[in-house]
């Protein structure tokens, strides 16, 4: 970096006298760059350490809290985000996803409590973090007038890159992000799936330590869905990942944890393993058998029935939970019907989905009811 920096002003000097027949806008280009690597060269030159390099977490939060016009939108929450892997962040609309993850990405500034970013205090050392953080917004933000590669250079440049740097950091941008047949294109005449991917390009310019994803895949194609959770997964291989989203089948396609929150509050904070957990204790098992059998003394001990019914062709369909939480009953219940002579043609379990989980546990915060954790 520092050969680069007396590269850059050296050619500076030895072009001083030609910058007068170039462009304004050129010759705003050159100097806007040029106070950038000068900026970011101090960045590497501060005495601030390193932490986050040696931490488990890249994000720390303690009681953080947000609000506009005295309506707490981010409501005390506390959050650890691992330094490697892909964390979902879920939540029904106007939960404080987006205020949450503005105040990560430096966008925004807490009323109260801490807030930790790759080791280095937010209240601090915001341009410090912000130089290591990909940040891609909900919409992303592009200059219309500007070719994709136009944009993705300028964006470079912001980030302190130059030369073949910056040149090698935009090819690889735009080959992990297929963007390829589109770099000619103006960005205000692409489609909102490649302005999408050419906003996730910029955000990983310059190999940021944390990326931060709000909404990313809205006008994505299926195809494009694919090629964008395989990106995911690469980078959670290396890089913190906290993407928000509504698609839970993304959540669990590519994430490693899951934090859902509502209505300001974290509702739920683990691994997504742990999260599915919480589908084997609320299981429902269905039997289908010659008779009905809630009735019968011996299985109420490891059942209780939800309903049953006759079906059309003279079988019932009987529905229950297990009585012990987390139980699986069903070697049981097949040997008590066998010695009633009862016949079964299915006996089955059907876990709720993770779509039934989130309104589940939003619902329960709705009726100010604890949300049950797994331990």
């Amino acid at each position: 970096m520092r050969r680069c920096f007396r590269h850059f002003s050296l050619r500076r000097m030895s072009e001083k006298g030609a910058w007068t027949r170039r462009s304004s806008y050129e010759a705003r280009e050159c100097t806007s760059a040029y106070r950038k690597l000068r900026c970011f060269r101090t960045l590497l030159n501060s005495r601030t350490p390193i932490s986050f390099l040696r931490m488990s977490h890249c994000v720390l939060a303690r009681s953080l809290t947000k609000r506009f016009a005295g309506f707490p939108a981010v409501d005390g929450i506390d959050l650890e985000l691992p330094s490697i892997g892909v964390t979902g962040f879920l939540g029904p609309n106007g939960a404080g996803k987006s205020t949450t993850i503005r105040l990560i990405a430096g966008v925004l500034a807490p009323d109260e409590g801490s807030l930790s970013v790759l080791g280095l205090d937010t209240a601090t050392h915001g341009a410090q973090i912000r130089a290591r953080v990909g940040y891609l917004p909900e919409s992303a933000p592009l200059h219309p007038e500007l070719t994709v590669t136009e944009f993705l250079m300028y964006r470079g440049r912001l980030r302190g890159l130059i030369g073949r740097e910056l040149r090698n950091e935009v090819a690889v941008a735009v080959g992990r992000c297929d963007l390829s047949q589109v770099t000619g294109t103006v960005t205000g005449r692409l489609s909102k799936g490649f302005q999408q991917r050419v906003g996730l390009a910029a955000s990983i310019l310059g190999s940021p330590s944390l990326l931060i994803l709000d909404e990313p895949s809205v006008g994505l194609d299926p195809s494009q869905l694919v090629a964008f959770r395989n990106l995911l997964r690469e980078f959670g291989t290396t890089t913190a990942v906290l993407f928000s989203t509504h698609v839970l089948a993304e959540v669990a396609a590519v994430c490693n944890d899951v934090v859902l929150i509502a209505a300001g509050k974290v509702l739920a904070h683990e691994s997504l393993s742990t999260f599915r957990e919480r589908g084997m204790r609320e299981a429902v098992f269905v039997v289908e058998s010659d008779k009905p059998i809630a009735s019968i003394a011996e299985l109420q001990s490891c059942m209780q029935t939800t309903r049953e019914f006759a079906l059309d062709d003279g079988w019932h369909h009987t529905e229950f939970r297990a009585r012990d939480r987390g139980s699986d009953p069903r070697a049981r219940i097949a040997e008590l019907l066998r010695t009633r002579s009862i016949a079964v043609r299915e006996l089955a379990r059907v876990d709720p989905t993770l779509d039934e989980l989130f309104v589940g546990a939003v619902e329960a915060s709705q009726r100010h009811t604890p949300v049950e954790r797994v331990p």
